[in-house]
């Protein structure tokens, strides 16, 4: 996988893939799907899917190293043995961080 220059996209940002968790790993593991960094090392994007928590998370980047959050508690048939699209997309002009799992506001 090769680098992406996060700067291009400081307004708006959308991630979109298909997942199907194998059984065998998820959720025993702290899985991240991707982390994007600048070149300070600060978080710019990133989803864990799931983490240690149950919980689906998709971080994307701000100003000074910070980054905003958003997060979902999610059930194993969200992340496991089930074939599913999901959508991560900061607009920072509306302030708005969404997760879409199937086309629904998840």
């Amino acid at each position: 996988l090769s680098a992406l220059d996060l700067t291009k996209y400081n307004q708006r940002l959308t991630v979109a893939f298909w997942s199907k968790g194998d059984p065998a790993f998820i959720p025993s593991n702290n899985t991240t799907i991707f982390e994007g960094v600048d070149a300070n090392n600060n978080r710019q994007a990133n989803i864990h899917m799931p983490w240690s928590d149950e919980n689906i998370y998709w971080d994307c980047g701000g100003k000074n190293g910070g980054y905003d959050r958003v997060n979902k508690k999610a059930a194993p048939a969200d992340y496991v043995s089930n074939w599913h699209h999901w959508v991560f997309s900061k607009d920072a002009v509306s302030g708005r961080l969404n997760i879409y799992k199937d086309g629904i506001n998840f």
